[in-house]
């Protein structure tokens, strides 16, 4: 008689306290219940003010909370309940002794530097913390300087507008500016507006976080590094019922850029590459293509190699690469297209092609870089 596999079951259901008014929280509460429900358990969404009926949590009889306050007098009651916690944010870490689950915002905040220097900008800037770790790494790894546009210690909104608009209104080139947030990203672009600034021409945006309503109400709209919300609440939950006695820190991967109008731009003053670099974003160009992507743009492939060495320090193969692979991780990782759909975006003639091309520059098959990134 055939065996009949059976789900595994894990007692007790997943408490969440996660703020849903974010973007990234409110993925990761998602992605809580995607496991719970692979599981055979359930999701519980905690009240904001649950801390006042800390006694009640035992009657829900849960495998433990997922937590995303950095309250450590509150997780310190609960775990004196007997209930384990898993802390979770992609800003900050555990103040006690307990397992989290993490972004590497570093990682992101590159990712976001990266895009806008592939855009051709070489000015910077990063409107937030003026203390933050992230804004040191972006300092470190950059060879252009990162300006600090958040001047801190200032009092109202009012005062900070004026502020920003007074620093934007001082460049002389485009800017390309990272938020630490998606709303800083909303703010600087409304700032932008008033001082009469053309996005994304005199100024490009990236916010960090992709939540998907400030992205999408923004004007325009705001391109932004995706942070995994989903991945990470689905991690936490599996974290919270392994029954591990380590306090380890996960940190997960950022996703990519997801492309908006903010950033959706080519800043290169050279109209031979401006010209190519427009048909790389708006065609199908496959890797070979390096001849056509010349007679394109009027010009032989030896002088398209020589002005894309001299303005990018590498030719327009690695920039065909590099465009072909965002484009391929955009994809893969923010919606659920089928993989020939996938190849034909992405400009290659066959599925196997196209998977050929995303092992060897990510190592894995394009199947498993979904299943790890998605």
């Amino acid at each position: 008689m055939k065996k009949i596999q059976t789900r595994k079951r894990h007692n007790g259901r997943i408490l969440v306290d996660l703020d849903s008014r974010a973007g990234f929280f409110r993925d990761a509460a998602g992605g809580a219940a995607e496991w719970a429900r692979e599981n055979s358990t359930s999701v519980f969404l905690l009240h904001h003010n649950y801390d006042k009926y800390l006694d009640q949590l035992p009657l829900l009889a849960p495998a433990g909370v997922i937590c995303g306050r950095p309250d450590i007098t509150l997780h310190a009651a609960i775990i004196e309940k007997g209930i384990p916690v898993v802390f979770l944010s992609p800003f900050s870490k555990p103040q006690i002794k307990t397992p989290a689950v993490t972004v590497d915002i570093a990682a992101a905040a590159e990712k976001a530097l990266t895009h806008l220097k592939q855009r051709g900008f070489t000015r910077f800037g990063w409107y937030g913390t003026p203390d933050s770790s992230t804004l040191q790494h972006l300092r470190n790894v950059s060879s252009e300087e990162i300006i600090l546009l958040y001047k801190s210690g200032m009092r109202g909104w009012i005062t900070e507008v004026k502020h920003l608009r007074g620093r934007l209104s001082k460049a002389t080139e485009p800017f390309g500016i990272i938020t630490e947030t998606d709303d800083h990203g909303r703010h600087v672009l409304e700032v932008a507006r008033q001082a009469g600034l053309e996005v994304p021409h005199d100024l490009a945006v990236v916010g960090l976080g992709n939540d998907r309503l400030i992205c999408e109400i923004s004007t325009p709209r705001l391109s932004s590094v995706d942070l995994r919300g989903h991945a990470a609440g689905y991690t936490a939950a599996k974290l919270l019922t392994a029954n591990s006695q380590d306090n380890r820190i996960i940190a997960l991967p950022p996703g990519e850029v997801e492309i908006r109008e903010s950033s959706d731009t080519i800043m290169v003053r050279d109209p031979l590459l401006a010209k190519a670099l427009r048909n790389i974003q708006q065609k199908n160009t496959y890797l070979g293509a390096i001849n056509e992507l010349a007679r394109q743009a009027g010009a032989a492939r030896r002088t398209l190699e020589r002005r894309c060495r001299t303005q990018f320090k590498h030719g327009p193969a690695e920039i065909v690469r590099a465009e072909i692979l965002t484009k391929a991780k955009q994809l893969l990782t923010t919606g659920r297209l089928p993989m020939k759909r996938i190849a034909f975006e992405c400009g290659f003639k066959s599925a196997s092609h196209f998977a050929a091309f995303v092992r060897r520059e990510t190592g894995m098959t394009p199947s498993e870089y979904r299943a790890q990134n998605g």
